[in-house]
């Protein structure tokens, strides 16, 4: 159950950091569309 929990946990890190870095993208395109 221990091994489930930590499974579970690192695909809910993973999903954010690629959410992260898709919104970070974002910005970087709208910064660079802004000038």
């Amino acid at each position: 159950m221990k091994g489930l929990a930590v499974l579970h946990f690192t695909d809910i890190s993973s999903a954010m950091e690629a959410t992260v870095a898709t919104l970070e993208q974002a910005l970087m395109l709208l910064n660079t569309w802004g000038k």
